[in-house]
Order: structure tokens, then C-alpha cells, then sequence
């Protein structure tokens, strides 16, 4: 029963995820650059070779041009593009934050 549950959810969260990622590439945007900002993600931009931090500022800004022209990327441009490639070591910044904050604890640092 556990397993019919597990396979309605991965149907489901498959789903969800082809009309996100399209509506991603109608814009030009990737997964990584809607996440909600947090120190972390702060982090980890911080971490990133100047020429994807400007990627992903032009991507920021041709979304809002095309949002404002109330218009998507031609589809010969989002066939190019691909949402889920990842360019945030996120769980790396946040295991590194949780380390910290462990030996924090321990050697009580204030």
C-alpha cells in the first residue's frame, strides 16, 4: 500500500515539475534562480565565477522583459535551454553552515 502512495506522489511531483520547468524555460530562467534567497544562497552565489553571477543576473532581467512585454522566448531559444542544470553548490554551503554552528555549540563560541 506504502508503495502505491510513493508511486501516485513520484507521479504527481513528476508532473508538477514538467509545467514548472516549462513555464522556467518560457522565461529563460533556471530552477536555482527562483529559490527563496537565504544566507546560504547568499553563500553560495558569493562562491560563483564572475561570468555565471552575470548569467544569472541577464536571465533575471530578461524575465522581467518578457514578463513586462507580457511575451515568452521564441521556441527555437527554449529548445537550447535546460532548467534543471544546476549551477549553486547549495547543500554544500549549508552543510558546511550546519558544521559550523555544531562546533559553535560544542566549544560554546559566543
Amino acid at each position: 500500500m506504502a508503495s502505491l502512495g510513493k508511486s501516485i506522489l513520484n507521479k504527481c511531483a513528476d508532473m508538477y515539475w514538467a509545467s514548472f520547468s516549462k513555464q522556467l524555460t518560457r522565461y529563460g530562467l533556471r530552477y536555482e534562480d527562483v529559490l527563496v534567497e537565504t544566507p546560504e544562497m547568499y553563500e553560495a552565489l558569493r562562491r560563483l565565477p564572475k561570468s555565471e553571477v552575470e548569467g544569472r543576473t541577464m536571465r533575471y532581467r530578461r524575465a522581467v522583459d518578457l514578463s513586462f512585454k507580457k511575451q515568452y522566448l521564441p521556441d527555437n531559444v527554449q529548445e537550447q535551454l535546460k532548467p534543471a542544470q544546476r549551477y549553486l553548490n547549495i547543500a554544500q554551503v549549508e552543510k558546511e553552515y550546519a558544521e559550523r554552528i555544531y562546533w559553535e555549540r560544542v566549544n560554546k563560541v559566543v
